[in-house]
């Protein structure tokens, strides 16, 4: 059952009905959401199989991903609470209390 599988078997399920749509390109957010450091590597090994099948793959995470041939990584900033636009840092503080 559905509700039975894991994070990572949420994440690839989820993955994978995305790809039952052949898309060009398939975004996946919070990739290391919830999965321990030992469950990650088989996550980015599976959407790098992925990447390799032919679809653009872009992958938003916390930390970083191992090293790989054809990724490209792009780190930002986090954004700090005092650099929010004042209505989006009133609302965060709505929502803290």
């Amino acid at each position: 059952m559905v509700e039975d599988l894991g994070p990572v078997g949420e994440l690839l399920l989820a993955t994978a009905l995305a790809l039952a749509e052949q898309p060009a390109a398939l975004v996946v957010d919070d990739v290391d959401d919830g999965l321990p450091p030992d469950a990650q590597p088989p996550v980015w090994q599976a959407l790098d199989r992925v990447r390799g099948e032919g679809p653009t793959v872009l992958a938003g995470c916390l930390q970083p991903p191992p090293p790989a041939p054809g990724l490209t990584a792009l780190l930002l900033p986090r954004r700090s609470r005092d650099r929010l636009p004042a209505e989006e840092a009133a609302a965060r503080e709505d929502a803290d209390t």
